[in-house]
Parts: structure tokens; sequence; C-alpha cells
């Protein structure tokens, strides 16, 4: 297992005592409309930690869905734990202290620091924050929002040149990103890292060219549109001059995500490709 980034990164959070129970979110009222959830994953059970930059080591705690809210403690109280959109305070800063397995963290309040993020029941509310004693409904795991990526490769060029001439080959072929789900779009900012994580916890077999290229076509198909899109992709042709007796392939690396939640898929076709020529007997 990878032991993921913190800043930037996207992650489903789940209680180790609970562990079918995710922290989510289902309203933008300044409120407890938050807590856990037990069902089918969807975006407002995604969050992204980013780092203060006054606090270093202290993160909020973002929800992906309800842009702009963040879990913050108002006071002693266990239950005064919730959702809040408005001025930041210290009140919404996290510690994540690593405990036990990988990616699992104790999460301590800034302003409120022997408070640590707590569950204590089945039910979707049964949550908030405790300063008493410890136990593991107080330890919560971070799961990548997309599963490990998948690399595949495919035929852009093939050609056997048997002849004593050159010849031309055009191709047309994609590069860049695309998403099913328009939504998987929004907080582009941070779409990079969870992608590149991904990709780091499953292409093994990632060469550091291909590795170099996914960072290059994520990063400029990103940079493209600072809009909510489903296309940062454009199509390329290119021609290929076969040499002489010659077997001549292109092959372009493409990595497919799937997210946590069920429609949060992209697919992102790698710009640079590998080209291999061999000699034809003749």
């Amino acid at each position: 297992m990878v032991q993921y980034e913190l800043d930037g990164n996207t992650f489903v959070i789940t209680n180790m005592a609970h562990k079918y129970s995710v922290l989510a979110q289902w309203g933008d009222t300044n409120a407890r409309q938050m807590g856990t959830y037990d069902g089918q994953q969807n975006w407002d059970q995604l969050w992204i930690l980013r780092e203060d930059s006054n606090s270093k080591g202290y993160y909020t705690i973002n929800n992906f869905f309800y842009t702009g809210s963040r879990v913050a403690k108002w006071s002693h109280k266990d239950g005064d734990t919730g959702n809040f959109n408005g001025n930041r305070a210290d009140d919404q800063l996290w510690k994540f202290d690593q405990h036990g397995e990988e990616n699992c963290y104790t999460i301590t309040n800034l302003a409120y620091p022997k408070a640590k993020l707590a569950k204590w029941g089945p039910g979707n509310l049964d949550w908030g924050s405790y300063e008493g004693g410890f136990s593991n409904d107080q330890v919560w795991r971070l799961e990548s929002r997309f599963e490990a990526a998948k690399l595949r490769t495919q035929e852009v060029v093939h050609y056997k040149n048997n002849s004593s001439t050159e010849i031309k080959q055009t191709r047309k072929y994609t590069t860049g990103m695309t998403v099913t789900d328009s939504t998987s779009a929004t907080n582009s900012s941070d779409l990079e890292m969870s992608l590149t994580t991904s990709a780091s916890a499953g292409a093994g077999g990632m060469s550091a060219s291909v590795s170099a290229g996914l960072k290059s076509t994520i990063s400029q198909s990103l940079s493209k549109s600072s809009s909510v899109t489903s296309e940062w992709k454009e199509e390329v042709t290119t021609e290929y001059l076969i040499p002489p007796y010659t077997e001549y392939v292109v092959m372009q690396h493409i990595l497919d995500y799937t997210g946590k939640v069920p429609a949060d898929t992209i697919k992102v076709s790698i710009t640079n490709l590998d080209v291999t020529a061999t000699d034809i007997a003749h």
C-alpha cells in the first residue's frame, strides 16, 4: 500500500471502529448537516485536505461537492462539530497523526487540542469530536478518491515496410483527459494530485518516461480550461516516415481511473508515444 500525501489530495474518510461508515455531508447550511453514511458513495463523501499556510501540519477538511464548506468545531461540546462555510478560524484546522496501519490517523483540532474526531455509535449522527480517553472509534482511514489506475497500451501505427523506399503513413490519435461525469472535473486544481496518487498505487509497471508523460499530460490538459468540462482532450494528426525494410510500431499509453463514487471515471491518453523500429531481413 502507498502512503498518501495529504496536501491537495482527495479522500474518502472511513471510521475504523465502524468500517462501513464514511464521513459525509448532506447540506450546505452551517450546522451539523454532516455525519457518516453507510450506503453507496456519492460526491458529498469526498474530502479535500489543504494544509494551512500559517499553521504547518494542520489541514482544512473541505467537502468536494459543497465547495467552500469545511469541517469545524465551535465549542468544547462533543456534538458541536460539523460543516462551516465562512471566515477561516483555528477551529477549522485539523492535525493528522498516523495511528497503526498506513493511511490511518487520529484527527485533532487546533483550537481544541484535546478533541479528536470520533464516532461513538452506528447512527449517521453518532459522531463529533471527543476529548476523553482514546478508543478505536477515533481512528480514521484515508482512502484515495480513485482505485489504483489501470495502465494499457493502444497501437497508433503498426506497419511493415517491405519495400526499398520510404513510405509515409498518416495517423490520428487523441491525447488528454476525458471524464464520464462533469462533476469529476470540479475542484480541478486538486485533481492532478488524485490522479498521480492513483497511478503510483496501481500502475506498478509504469516506466519513468510514462510517469513523466502522465504528469505532463494531466498538467497540460488542466491548463487548457478553468471551467467545469467533460473534455480536456485534442485530436492529433501526425505523419510517420517508415524507413525501407522496417517494421514500425508506435504505441500510446492510456490510464483508466475508476473512482470510489461510481460515476467518477476518467481516461488519460498520454501525449508522448513509444516508437519501436525493427529491421526486416531482405
